[in-house]
């Protein structure tokens, strides 16, 4: 059966299936196997065991850190004053343990699929044991000085490491896990733990499965009905009528139900799917990218997902994003990237000859999945990348991509806005992805650093650009032009920043002056004052002799249908506040944000 994309969740569902079979079997070129000759029933034989040891690998690997936190710096904090050391110790001994959860296999491979399960149990087990006797234990007895409760702590942590193995083992552990995503969907998620999941789960939905790719059909049957994921037509297995209905089982979040909200549904109907589909749909935990939990924190969503029209070029892109995101969490990368620069960034450097394309199709969705709707909200984020948008990055990206990175940097910090802490540099992009102007923020930072409240000025030049930038792109579409020249506009635009910057010298106006003058420009320009604001800008050249008006001058003077007043007063206004000191550096346009001092 060959596998073709349909909306983001099967896609997701399609990536989460390849990853759970490339790690079963522990081959890395079987994905691309699949999708260039398409699913075969030997690739689901052992597929539920597949199934929930990649669960427990998972889920272990994303939620071992959180339990353990706490106890584990109690113990690793040597005494008062020191809790620095705690954290940074604790914070190694996790990450030592999570790599090495993340080395487990299934270390035999035979007739019996109960068997290799309870090995790959002993092997979680056997990793466990090793970290607690020959990591932790000698990192206790190196602290001269050991923490109050230090024995008991430790107890307590052989006896967490104890719960996930038994946990593992009967299941449960990856069952509660399973509920945030498949809301009491049949042995998936059901909360009883007496049966035996593994040979269940294979008789209700891998079977049904290898069944349909086998005879091309789900079973014998004289009434037919139209799989909406993968658009074959099977007979109506009375045994899987109950399952061919897509509900809120299938995706939690979601928060739909054939039976309770049909007019979720277009036209009452709600989509269709085969035991085959209905696999991959169980499979898209699997294909969901975690966010590091900082940026889990600040931007209250967990998982980020990629979807590209492409299977292929959906997995690739996929798993190098979700290998970015495992090393920003470990620390392997220390400097916080933009996830949804990152995510581009993948695309424009491993998909060269049909990146703009893609980028105009590819959707980034975001969310935060939860079963329990009446107390939690399930929060979903989609980001399409439009023709505009793509080209800007596909532009600015070109040769090195040094030009757009150098810009984006100097939005990686955290800044408050309306009384809430945001990350700038994904604020900004999901402003722009979301067709929402960038004005409101860049009026809000322009008063923050003119009353001294941060000293990031290269932030602010990024965001007046990529306001402009983005809105001429966009433009020039509407009126029926193919393409607008990107790298023209940076240049006009970064003319009249250079402008503002050699206007005046320090020694004419000192810095402090150029705030407090900043402060009514801005004034002027935010309310759209045009005339007033040339009156103030000629004045102020006429009272420092400056009779040589430069060119770009001109240029913020004149009207243009293209650049608009806002935006070349803000170009100007920027170059103002930061003025040159001494020889200007022939690359400065190529990085923007090498001498300007950006938060952290």
């Amino acid at each position: 059966m060959k596998l073709s994309p349909a909306g983001w969740l099967y896609n997701a569902g399609v990536v989460g299936l390849l990853r759970i079979i490339s790690w079963g079997e522990d081959d890395e070129n079987l994905p691309r196997k699949i999708l260039r000759n398409g699913l075969e029933p030997h690739n689901l034989e052992r597929f539920s065991l597949y199934y929930w040891a990649y669960a427990a690998r998972h889920f272990l690997y994303h939620e071992i850190s959180p339990s353990l936190w706490n106890i584990l710096t109690k113990l690793l904090t040597p005494g008062k004053g020191r809790d620095e050391e705690g954290r940074a110790k604790t914070s190694q001994l996790i990450g030592e343990l999570r790599a090495s959860v993340l080395k487990v296999k299934i270390p035999q491979r035979s007739e019996d699929m109960e068997k290799d399960y309870r090995r790959f149990v002993g092997e979680i087990e056997f990793q466990f044991e090793n970290w607690y006797a020959n990591i932790l234990m000698p990192s206790v007895e190196a602290i001269e000085e050991k923490p109050r409760n230090w024995e008991k702590n430790l107890e307590k942590i052989r006896g967490i490491l104890e719960s996930y193995v038994d946990g593992i083992m009967t299941f449960q552990y990856q069952s509660n896990a399973l509920g945030r995503y498949y809301f009491n969907k049949s042995v998936v998620n059901n909360p009883k733990k007496a049966f035996n999941r593994l040979e269940k789960f294979h008789k209700e939905f891998v079977e049904p499965a290898i069944g349909v790719l086998e005879s091309g059909t789900s079973s014998h049957g004289e009434e037919f009905y139209t799989c909406t994921f993968c658009g074959r037509s099977y007979p109506l297995d009375k045994k899987w009528m109950n399952h061919i209905v897509f509900t809120e089982g299938d995706f939690a979040p979601i928060g739909v139900s054939y039976d309770k909200f049909q007019n979720f549904f277009y036209n009452g109907e709600a989509p269709l799917k085969c035991p085959v589909c209905q696999l991959i749909l169980l499979s898209s935990y699997a294909g969901f990218n975690r966010k590091p939990f900082i940026l889990q924190d600040l931007e209250g969503t967990d998982h980020i997902f990629i979807n590209l029209p492409d299977l292929s070029d959906a997995f690739r892109i996929n798993e190098q994003f979700g290998t970015l995101l495992r090393d920003l969490s470990e620390g392997i990368i220390h400097e916080r990237d933009n996830l949804y620069y990152a995510g581009i960034r993948i695309i424009l450097t491993s998909l060269k000859k049909k990146s703009q394309w893609v980028l105009n199709n590819v959707l980034f969705v975001e969310f935060k999945p939860t079963p329990e709707k009446r107390t939690n909200k399930p929060s979903f984020v989609y980001f399409n990348i439009d023709r505009g948008a793509a080209q800007v990055f596909k532009e600015l990206g070109d040769g090195d991509g040094k030009r757009l990175e150098n810009l984006l940097k100097s939005l990686n910090w955290t800044y408050e806005w309306h009384n809430q802490r945001i990350y700038l540099s994904t604020e900004v992009l999901k402003r722009l992805l979301e067709r929402k102007s960038l004005k409101p923020l860049i009026f809000a930072y322009f008063k923050d650093f003119v009353n001294g409240r941060h000293g990031n000025i290269a932030g602010l030049w990024t965001m007046v650009l990529f306001e402009h930038l983005f809105n001429q792109a966009r433009r020039a579409l509407q009126r029926g032009k193919k393409e607008v020249k990107v790298m023209d506009i940076y240049r006009r635009l970064w003319a009249l920043r250079k402008a503002g910057e050699n206007a005046f010298s320090l020694s004419e106006i000192d810095r402090d002056k150029r705030r407090r003058l900043a402060q009514r420009f801005i004034t002027l320009i935010r309310g759209g004052r045009k005339e007033e604001f040339y009156t103030e800008l000629l004045r102020l050249y006429l009272v420092y002799k400056k009779e040589n008006l430069a060119g770009e001058i001109f240029s913020l003077l004149s009207e243009d249908e293209h650049l608009t007043f806002q935006e070349k007063a803000l170009a100007w206004l920027t170059g103002f506040v930061s003025p040159a000191s001494g020889e200007v550096q022939e690359d400065r346009m190529e990085n923007t944000s090498d001498k300007q001092e950006v938060a952290r």
